[in-house]
């Protein structure tokens, strides 16, 4: 395996230059360089393309018919924060030398330091879960 140089690291920062939007047509038309802008519509769009189109009733519950249920036990556990032991458990779990994405830490990162950042990565998954619309907790 190469050492880091600068030379690797350019040709790191020139591919995450590619993957990045720096124009965007509008849908009345115009064109937006504002990153703000952009990301608001890159929202808008995902949200649209994935949004609840509702459901036929009937066709629900065949689909669902004879399906197992979760008890209320089960429900409130699935619904719960998740712990601190939880997420040292997911963390052990996870295979080291990977990245979550190529401009994030790697997962040996957070292993390492599972116990000084630990709380502060449940106060972020606290976050995340709390802005998720319902029925998608």
């Amino acid at each position: 395996m190469d050492a880091p140089s600068k030379f690797f690291f350019s040709l790191e920062k020139t591919v995450a230059q590619r993957k990045q939007i720096v124009c965007l047509q509008l849908p009345d038309g115009k064109l937006t360089s504002d990153q703000a802008e952009i990301k608001r519509q890159v929202v808008n769009f995902y949200t649209e393309l994935f949004g609840d189109e509702g459901c036929d009733g009937d066709a629900s519950a065949a689909l669902t018919l004879d399906l197992p249920q979760l008890s209320p036990e089960e429900r409130c556990t699935l619904s719960s924060d998740i712990t601190i032991d939880e997420l040292t458990i997911a963390m052990s779990q996870m295979a080291t030398g990977k990245t979550l994405r190529i401009d994030e830490l790697p997962v040996d990162f957070f292993k390492n330091f599972c116990n000084e950042l630990g709380l502060d990565q449940l106060d972020v998954f606290g976050v995340f879960w709390s802005q998720l619309p319902a029925g998608v907790q």
